[in-house]
């Protein structure tokens, strides 16, 4: 008798379930990968029926539709029933469609979020994170890198894809913040390229790299880094630095010797974009607690 197996939900890039390990990957494609994917983004919770084909099927005739749905549903049953997968189960009712996942098995979108939570509550509020805090921070962002559903171009891949990038730079700014208390600033640096490469106009991230050039030991790449921001923020925005980013450049011109530390918290302040952005974070994770809330009492919808 063959061993049901764990797997492990893979939304970041193309849609993919892990088979008890990464060389055993199956990759579905077409309704049927949309149709779980978005069920295991929902994870648990019942979607109403013409919700999913709202969000899946939203130019196609109702009849059409609907029978579309079905047929999806019962790829994704026989799909599943084919690899044996312990501790995930399709419910499909008159009303609602579920995918109920065991606690034992990951579904990369729900870690991101839940680790950028963890760190951005209690658990991130000393000098340092926990190594272990770290550590995972650090793997489970390396395992977001690539854009959420990549192969798929649905509005609500558009827009659930939006939000994850926002716990997805909330947590490389965690990361890059800790890197640098731990004066891992190569590190440090790292992450800051990877917030620039997804928006180039994060201000606050910009001063933060010109700093940890500094701290490197590599003033005149500091001072490039400002020219190239100003020069973007003139040729995109029509606007010039702001005063902390000037007052960060004028003191990198002026002061000389081994660069003081105790400066870093002065001249690395948010700016305002960077401050709605946490505002924003805070906002989709209250809506997400909603969303399941909503949904948790959905769930005694009959059947």
């Amino acid at each position: 008798m063959v061993e049901p197996t764990r797997a492990v939900f893979q939304l970041f890039g193309q849609f993919a379930m892990t088979l008890g390990n990464r060389s055993n990957r199956c990759m579905p494609t077409g309704a049927t990968a949309e149709l779980l994917a978005f069920l295991a983004h929902q994870r648990d919770l019942p979607i109403r029926r013409d919700a999913v084909i709202d969000a899946l099927w939203p130019e196609s005739a109702e009849s059409r539709a609907r029978s579309s749905l079905n047929t999806a549903v019962w790829r994704c049953r026989k799909l599943l029933a084919k690899l044996k997968i312990r501790g995930v189960r399709l419910d499909a009712g008159p009303r609602t469609v579920s995918l109920k996942i065991s606690p034992a098995l990951t579904v990369d979108t729900h870690r991101l979020i839940s680790i950028v939570q963890e760190v951005s509550g209690p658990a991130g509020q000393g000098d340092l994170l926990s190594d272990h805090l770290h550590a995972v921070l650090a793997a489970v962002l390396d395992a977001s890198a690539e854009p959420f559903l990549d192969e798929f171009d649905s509005h609500w891949v558009i827009v659930e894809r939006e939000k994850l990038v926002h716990f997805y730079v909330r947590g490389l700014s965690i990361l890059l913040c800790d890197h640098c208390a731990r004066r891992n600033y190569e590190e440090a640096l790292q992450c800051g390229r990877r917030i620039l490469e997804l928006d180039p106009l994060l201000e606050g991230t910009q001063r933060q790299m010109m700093w940890l050039h500094v701290l490197n030991g590599n003033r005149s790449r500091a001072i490039r880094r400002y020219e190239e921001c100003a020069s973007l923020l003139r040729r995109e925005l029509q606007i010039e630095p702001m005063p902390e980013t000037t007052a960060l450049y004028d003191y990198i011109l002026q002061e000389s010797g081994a660069p003081r530390h105790d400066l870093a918290p002065e001249f690395l302040a948010p700016d305002a974009r960077q401050t709605s952005g946490d505002r924003l974070l805070h906002t989709l994770s209250r809506l997400e607690d909603h969303r399941q809330a909503i949904f948790a009492r959905l769930s005694h919808t009959p059947t």
